[in-house]
């Protein structure tokens, strides 16, 4: 049975995530999120609205389904070389973003010189 921190792990996994810089993005000690994880304890509903947060996905995605035929996650075979190029990609186009406003920023204050 697929459990929430099932599901942040697999999540965490599609997404090329670890714990620490998801510890770092929401601010939960990595611990909790291994315990979260390993379900040795729950996560409370603030912790999970910053995980899905930093996830970038919604906070329904990291609760368990009622549905008794949904499937258990098999993270360790699962092919995600699609999801990862496209991350990749994402956080390329970021970064390319904040060159772009760095230029814009250094232009425009140059053309203030007085």
């Amino acid at each position: 049975m697929n459990t929430t921190g099932k599901l942040i792990a697999f999540y965490r996994h599609i997404y090329s995530v670890k714990q620490e810089h998801l510890s770092y993005e929401t601010e939960i000690s990595q611990s909790t999120i291994s315990q979260i994880e390993n379900d040795k304890v729950s996560p409370t509903v603030n912790q999970l609205t910053k995980i899905s947060r930093a996830l970038k996905i919604n906070s329904s995605d990291l609760l368990p389904k009622s549905n008794t035929n949904y499937p258990t996650l098999d993270i360790s075979n699962a092919n995600f070389v699609e999801i990862q190029e496209e991350r990749k990609i994402y956080r390329e186009l970021l970064a390319a973003k904040d060159k772009i406003i760095k230029i814009q920023e250094d232009l425009i204050s140059k053309m203030n010189i007085k």
